[in-house]
């Protein structure tokens, strides 16, 4: 067992008061090489509890219990549809799924923050995904939801003609090869499942990169 903390003052209590068989590191989460491990659990700082998650899912984490503010949960968890969803819903999705636990009061953290807490239970379902296909999703997610409340008829073929100039019917026969739904333009980006984005990335991958 490997345990990271990152203010000296607690990783030396824990070092002390913890049984000799666990290694305790004082470092940050964020930049410290992590653990060869598949299980994890953690009290994640509100601040940076997303790309600490982040991290551990590109390290190939199996499951996990984590704890993280309320609002963090609810996206995580989201499904489609729902004002929740947006770019990290599909990100994670696409790989397993979060379930949520039990609500923590501010009052059970000293000091006490303005906001709640959850706890926060991952599954993985599915193998790591690809780097050169993880690039072009983000990429793909990073323009869909830049205008959330705009529909995508109206956003989503700019974002699809950067891959290198395409003609200006490319991006709807893009969109047809990748099996999304015929009145797609009539959506929102948090409408599309995570699978719609992952096909249509998977097209992309294939094509010449973004331009500038």
């Amino acid at each position: 067992l490997t345990v990271i903390e990152r203010d000296p003052r607690l990783s030396a209590f824990l070092a002390t008061n913890l049984p000799s068989r666990v290694r305790v590191l004082t470092a940050d989460a964020l930049t410290v090489r992590l653990p060869a491990a598949r299980h994890f659990a953690g009290n994640l700082p509100f601040r940076g509890a997303t790309e600490i998650l982040l991290r551990l899912l590109g390290s190939g984490m199996e499951a996990g219990v984590f704890l993280v503010q309320e609002e963090v949960a609810d996206r995580l968890a989201a499904s489609a549809g729902s004002r929740e969803y947006g770019r990290l819903t599909v990100r994670f999705a696409l790989e397993g799924r979060f379930s949520p636990g039990r609500q923590v009061p501010s009052s059970a953290f000293y000091p006490p923050p303005r906001v709640r807490g959850r706890v926060l239970v991952w599954e993985r379902e599915h193998p790591t995904l690809p780097r050169p296909l993880e690039g072009c999703l983000e990429k793909l997610l990073a323009g869909a939801f830049a205008h959330r409340r705009k529909m995508l008829g109206g956003t989503l073929p700019g974002v699809l003609r950067a891959w290198g100039g395409s003609p200006r019917e490319r991006p709807e026969r893009l969109l047809a090869q990748a099996n999304w739904p015929e009145d797609w333009p009539r959506r929102r980006a948090e409408e599309i499942p995570p699978e719609a984005y992952r096909s249509l990335a998977e097209r992309l991958a294939e094509a010449p990169g973004p331009s500038g």
